[in-house]
């Protein structure tokens, strides 16, 4: 499979133009419960078009991917309503799907900045509103059944994220039981959590433990 910034296009257009707008982004955001708006400001060009204007370019890559959304908010000039080379164009924008946005910012340094960059992978990123049983899961949608025992897994790991939970809760979460076979029903019932979820069993991971390895925000999908 391509790398991702190659499936978007990012690769046709001018690469300090898609790092910029990349890394003004994420400028703008604070923590991962932050998905914006964010106000970013590129100079104007002469003939700003799609075509020929690299950034707004991006924007409209990442866009139609549904990673992002935008719209021009406004101009400004820096040096008077007559000097146009000075002008700048302020777009806002909002993440609607950040671990892929995280994604991309992650290839983008292992590619262009291998020497300097962070972190050498995506953290997995869980958003969820326990009202709803809706949410998101490495930027996947998922949405449980009320009062089934897959949703109250869930939540339990939810409300645990990154630490570990004793297999006993589990096992009473799903009404195992002391059946001589409750460690493979356990093992198939993350199983199925992870199917579900469109995750590998190291996101969600079982051993004397099940820990669901993520960063957990709580969202309302109602508001």
């Amino acid at each position: 499979m391509k790398p991702l910034h190659q499936q978007l296009g990012l690769d046709q257009i001018s690469t300090p133009a898609v790092l910029e707008t990349i890394d003004k982004i994420s400028d703008g955001l604070h923590g991962y419960s932050d998905n914006g708006p964010v106000s970013i400001k590129f100079k104007k060009r002469l003939k700003p078009s799609a075509e020929t204007e690299p950034h707004i370019a991006t924007l409209r890559a990442l866009d139609k991917h549904d990673i992002i959304t935008y719209k021009f908010d406004k101009s400004e000039s820096t040096a008077g309503p007559s000097n146009f080379s000075k002008s700048l164009s302020v777009y806002n924008v909002s993440i609607k799907n950040r671990y892929k946005f995280e994604q991309l910012r992650t290839e983008l340094s292992q590619v262009h900045d291998p020497l300097t960059f962070i972190r050498s992978e995506t953290p997995n990123l869980v958003y969820y509103d326990t009202a709803t049983g809706e949410g998101t899961v490495n930027g996947k949608h998922v949405k449980f059944n009320k009062k089934s025992k897959q949703k109250a897994l869930f939540e339990l790991l939810f409300a645990h994220a990154a630490e570990p939970v004793p297999r006993e809760r589990v096992a009473a979460i799903l009404r195992l039981g002391n059946s001589q076979t409750q460690s493979d029903r356990l093992n198939t019932a993350i199983s199925n959590l992870c199917t579900k979820c469109g995750v590998k069993r190291d996101v969600i991971t079982v051993d004397k433990s099940v820990t669901l390895n993520a960063v957990a925000i709580t969202v309302n999908t109602l508001s």
